[in-house]
């Protein structure tokens, strides 16, 4: 389904980025785009040092703790356990 904002003789077609493995395959290979539209076309190429850039500065990140969640809170009084009402 084209986006919502494309005119109606637009589509969006051919190869795209998806995963992690069409990214380590454009780092050797670069990204080839055509972009064609009501103003003409623009074809282009992402080189492969951006994208073996990018894996690079991944490779560094150091990994982050997981965020512990926070208590659930309730508006309701506390429970009273063990004593007689």
């Amino acid at each position: 389904m084209p986006h919502p904002a494309l005119h109606a003789d637009e589509r969006r077609t051919g190869r795209r980025i998806d995963d992690e493995t069409d990214f380590v395959a454009a780092a050797s290979n670069g990204f080839e785009f055509e972009l064609v539209g009501r103003a003409g076309k623009v074809v282009g190429k992402i080189p492969t040092r951006t994208f073996r850039t990018v894996l690079d500065m991944k490779s560094r990140l150091k990994p982050t703790p997981p965020i512990a969640a926070a208590p659930a809170t309730t508006d309701a009084a506390p429970e009273k356990v063990g004593e007689d009402l």
